[in-house]
């Protein structure tokens, strides 16, 4: 399963330094800008990811966790970030 994970900090000039890390962790992942980041699992639920990563949030900070349907379009991103999408998608 292919999700796309959504942060959006409650303070917007701050990074999440600990999320980042922690979605590093999945074996499989691409960062597309400073808070979306979209992984690879196998065995996990979104409910099982947004979970996961909920430790490192602070009280008013913003998550969501998407499972990708494989259809997608962008523009824009880099050749490694292009590659990684038609790769994994």
């Amino acid at each position: 399963m292919v999700v796309i994970i959504t942060y959006i900090p409650s303070n917007s000039s701050e990074r999440n330094e600990q999320l980042l890390r922690r979605v590093k962790q999945y074996n499989t992942w691409a960062i597309l800008n400073a808070t979306n980041y979209i992984v690879k699992v196998k065995g996990k639920t979104v409910t099982d990811i947004r979970d996961e990563l909920a430790e490192f949030l602070q009280p008013k900070d913003k998550l969501m966790v998407s499972e990708l349907s494989g259809n997608a379009a962008w523009r824009g991103f880099g050749m490694d970030i292009s590659d990684w999408l038609k790769k994994h998608l």
